[in-house]
């Protein structure tokens, strides 16, 4: 009797072992998987949003953005479909180095530059680098202390379709003359137009 039930208890632990472990396999293969997936995921929507830190995105959004990716219509179709579905502004990577924000802060040390939008610093920085930069300061303060776009040489969602069609592109190397010619780009809805300006620019 007393052998028997030491049996019993063997197998009840060997039982027991073997749920366990199964369990433990199941779990790993599960973990890889969902993983797996994610890597997935954020692979397919950075082919259409390369500026975009999918990461920083709700799961439900990226579900949404890996829909729209695998649905019909061209490509640029369904990236300006995935362009709408988020809020561009907030996932947009950095646009500036560091070395550029100090050239900024150089000229107006007392400026909280986290406050100053993209158009701004980029505007700023146009302004440092200009030939006659003497009153640099004074004119980054206008440009600070302004809600008036039209003293901007591209505004932020300007620049943030930019960056959308030519992600590489350094947008602090243009001019004044650039900006206006890319603005006309983008107003005519045409991005091999916007493209051609931006080869161009880059060319020079």
């Amino acid at each position: 009797m007393a052998a028997r039930l030491l049996r019993l208890k063997r197998n009840e632990r060997i039982v027991t072992m073997k749920r366990i472990f199964a369990t433990t396999a199941l779990t790993a293969v599960l973990a890889t998987g969902a993983f797996a997936q994610t890597e997935a995921q954020i692979t397919e929507v950075e082919r259409f949003l390369p500026n975009v830190n999918v990461e920083l995105l709700p799961e439900e959004t990226v579900q949404e953005l890996v829909t729209i990716a695998h649905g019909g219509g061209s490509f640029d179709d369904r990236q300006q479909r995935m362009q709408a579905l988020i809020n561009i502004d907030s996932v947009v990577t950095a646009t500036f180095t560091e070395a550029q924000l100090v050239e900024v802060r150089t000229a107006v040390p007392d400026v909280d530059i986290a406050t100053m939008t993209d158009a701004q610093i980029l505007q700023a920085l146009s302004i440092v680098r200009s030939a006659d930069a003497s009153d640099a300061e004074q004119k980054i303060r206008a440009i600070v202390n302004s809600d008036d776009e039209t003293t901007l040489m591209l505004t932020d969602a300007e620049i943030r379709d930019i960056r959308l069609i030519a992600p590489e592109f350094d947008l602090t190397t243009i001019t004044a003359d650039d900006a206006v010619e890319l603005r006309a780009a983008l107003a005519s809805g045409d991005r091999d137009r916007v493209m051609t300006v931006v080869e161009s620019i880059e060319a020079m």
